[in-house]
């Protein structure tokens, strides 16, 4: 853990996901943390963006 005195502040992500294409690990690992924290997705079925 890193201790920070100055409040870090993030601008706003996201996360596009095609539905016939595998993430990336790295990818996957974010995809995952985004969806176990409530992290909205924009209305989109679980995350799907494409075909």
């Amino acid at each position: 853990m890193l201790r920070l005195r100055d409040r870090l502040l993030l601008e706003n992500y996201g996360l596009i996901k095609l539905r016939k294409r595998a993430l990336s690990p790295a990818a996957a690992l974010l995809f995952d943390a985004m969806k176990r924290l409530g992290v909205p997705n924009g209305g989109a079925e679980q995350g799907d963006a494409a075909s």
